[in-house]
């Protein structure tokens, strides 16, 4: 199993992109809610190996996300390869960034093994929406992303940590 920390969105954000996975999952697209567990989210660090109890205590005794963090969906996206992702995209807002940069460099205590797409530098902040969308369908699934008005202002964030594998994703801890 692998692991992910990320932002998770406001109950209210939360149920408006689960309807909008929901219209895609009807319509035929794969959409993160075929793997159960899997909320709305922002993925900051993805790690193949991990010292869970290490990250809690840093992030207890640290302090894990800005209060106050806002973050704005300005976009929808498509990642190209290699399993064509359609995201909604984040402004890349300096407070954001500085959190991403933290958290990678806090990443060494942990003994994180990141993945390739978190590191900095390379990290894109993005809530994903659908993957393996073929291409000749790709403007119905865009048409259905933009039934969530952007931009969508997103007052507080909040760091989760989660497990994960290709079947299921389980929430280990949430912090305030």
């Amino acid at each position: 199993m692998a692991y992910g920390l990320g932002l998770v969105f406001d109950p209210h954000t939360e149920a408006r992109i689960r309807e909008v996975w929901d219209r895609l999952t009807q319509d035929g697209f794969r959409t993160p809610l075929v793997r159960p567990g899997c909320l709305p989210h922002v993925s900051l660090l993805l790690a193949e190996t991990l010292q869970v109890d290490a990250v809690v205590r840093d992030l207890e005794r640290c302090g894990a996300c800005p209060h106050g963090l806002e973050v704005h969906l300005s976009h929808i996206g498509v990642f190209p390869t290699p399993d064509r992702v359609l995201f909604y995209g984040l402004t890349p807002t300096d407070r954001l960034l500085r959190l991403h940069a933290d958290l990678i460099r806090r990443s060494c205590r942990w003994r994180a093994a990141l993945t390739a797409g978190t590191h900095a530098g390379v990290w894109v902040p993005h809530c994903t929406i659908a993957v393996r969308v073929d291409g000749t369908r790709l403007s119905d699934a865009i048409a259905t992303a933009t039934t969530l008005p952007l931009p969508w202002v997103v007052p507080q964030m909040r760091l989760a940590l989660v497990q994960f594998d290709r079947e299921r994703v389980d929430l280990l801890r949430v912090f305030p």
